[in-house]
């Protein structure tokens, strides 16, 4: 949990009622307290039980377009039943003796596979947590695979196995 990004999130979250009472509630997130959400669970448990259709037709899609309505937006039930999901199938690659996967493009998640892939040839366990030789190669790794996903992202056509190859 990023204490941070809420405290810099607050105006936004304090201007709906439902993300106050959501994410603000007994004053939100702070260094060392337990956070729980309740309702995102029960969210996510109707969504892994009834997949997709509960997400877009359901109780949920109700929800969700009840609270951007009452935020100000033009979203609508119609526009989220509309929606068809897509299968696509994910980016993985190994590192260090786990499979690690990804959504592939045009989304670019493809930049964490590509860091993992550059740090996988350094000990990086060695170098101590948050150290100078630690940070260094992870910040240079970031730039690099940064540089990829900003040439690549949106394109048509990604070359993505190339992106996430070991060589």
């Amino acid at each position: 949990m990023n204490v941070r990004f809420f405290d810099q999130a607050r105006a936004t979250l304090e201007r709906s009622a439902e993300a106050q009472r959501l994410y603000l509630g007994n004053g939100g997130p702070r260094p060392g307290r337990i956070v729980t959400y309740k309702d995102l669970a029960a969210t996510l448990r109707q969504v892994a039980e009834g997949g997709a259709e509960v997400f877009y037709r359901g109780p949920i899609a109700r929800a969700i377009a009840r609270a951007v309505q009452e935020a100000g937006g033009w979203l609508c039930e119609a526009d989220l039943a509309a929606f068809a999901p897509e299968w696509r199938e994910p980016v993985s690659i190994s590192y260090r003796g786990h499979e690690v996967s990804s959504v592939p493009p045009p989304f670019s998640a493809f930049q964490m596979l590509e860091t993992l892939n550059i740090l996988e040839s350094f000990d990086v366990a060695g170098w101590g947590h948050n150290s100078v030789e630690y940070l260094h190669h992870l910040i240079e790794a970031i730039k690099l695979a940064s540089a990829d996903r900003l040439a690549y992202a949106y394109s048509a056509d990604v070359p993505i196995r190339g992106l996430v190859s070991k060589a």
